[in-house]
């Protein structure tokens, strides 16, 4: 029986399907399964990852060992700038391959592409022989043969690390108050007299270990932690920052802060300081660290004065909240005697 066929359905027929958008591979298996959202790739005896391009692209799956054995796909969205480590069936790069993408690793590990390191293992369990040369800021970025290091055909786990600096020192960079609103102040009042026929020298300090509080923040992911300590410096209205070393911390910060006035000659006199608390607005911040490793990590350089460990400097970028001290008053009232 004949069947017709319109116009609309040519045209959808002879319409391509989209091509995928570049960097989100789609992974083809020649197992089954697949348990909850996430498949479950234990049961695949074979996996290859298709990563489109933003042009056609072509796999022989006769080179990969899937030719008439793909039996399932999954769409999944990586990020390719952060590397990946592909292991494959046979030496010369050929056979069965699988391919590890460190953007998988759980969302609270902290990555940086040439502080990637990885290491592959012949146990289950993490021990006998093992090959610890796979290394993003190496110099050696393939293998063509696993049985020159022992490995052929006996790799049962492995093991991903980042490389952490051994020391930090983060440059201190200024806050500035202007932008502050007042939130309350504190006082302090000093009295006495002055008998003497010359001006006198009278200084107010103020102390509280209760009312600046900071948090800093860093969603950087070369920032491996960071510890405030502020300084007052109240002739100049400024907070300098200086940093060390935890991804978020709020931190009560002691104020201290001393203003000199002089007490006119024969007087009876009371001394005040004022100090403004202002709520700083969240405001990001950019600054540099310097960072020494023990590898020798892209653009670092072997710093003798430092036990000989790498050093290199680093972007990174702060955002900063709270309550500090914006601005100071003194005065002083005198009596006559």
């Amino acid at each position: 029986m004949a069947t017709t066929t319109t116009l609309d359905e040519l045209v959808d027929l002879l319409t391509p399907p989209p091509r995928p958008s570049a960097q989100i591979p789609r992974q083809i298996s020649s197992g089954t399964v697949a348990f909850g959202i996430i498949p479950d790739l234990a049961d695949a005896s074979t996996c290859i990852d298709l990563v489109g391009t933003g042009k056609t692209e072509a796999a022989d799956l006769i080179q990969v060992g899937l030719n008439d054995q793909v039996s399932m796909f999954f769409w999944r969205k990586v990020d390719l700038n952060m590397g990946a480590i592909e292991v494959f069936e046979d030496s010369d790069f050929k056979g069965r391959r699988s391919t590890i993408f460190f953007s998988e690793w759980p969302a609270n590990v902290k990555t940086l592409q040439d502080r990637q390191t990885a290491i592959l293992y012949d146990a289950a369990d993490g021990t006998g022989i093992s090959y610890d040369n796979i290394k993003g800021w190496g110099t050696t970025k393939e293998i063509a043969r696993l049985s020159d290091v022992h490995l052929n055909d006996v790799v049962s786990s492995f093991k991903w690390q980042s490389v952490n600096p051994v020391k930090e020192v983060i440059k201190p960079f200024n806050v500035t108050a202007s932008n502050s609103s007042d939130e309350g102040g504190l006082t302090s009042h000093v009295d006495g007299t002055n008998d003497t026929s010359q001006p006198q020298a009278v200084t107010v300090t103020l102390r509280n270990s209760t009312t600046q509080i900071v948090t800093v923040e860093t969603s950087d992911k070369r920032v491996t932690g960071i510890i405030t300590s502020l300084t007052q410096t109240a002739s100049v209205r400024v907070e300098g920052i200086a940093s060390a070393s935890t991804q978020c911390q709020t931190k009560t910060v002691e104020l201290s802060v001393a203003q000199t006035v002089n007490a006119p000659a024969r007087t009876s006199y009371v001394a005040t300081l004022l100090v403004i608390i202002g709520t700083i607005p969240t405001t990001e911040y950019s600054t540099t660290a310097e960072r020494w490793y023990k590898d020798p990590v892209t653009g670092s350089k072997a710093d003798p004065q430092n036990n000989g460990w790498y050093k290199r400097v680093e972007d990174v970028r702060l955002t900063l909240t709270g309550s500090l001290a914006c601005r100071t008053k003194v005065n002083i009232k005198a009596t006559p005697f």
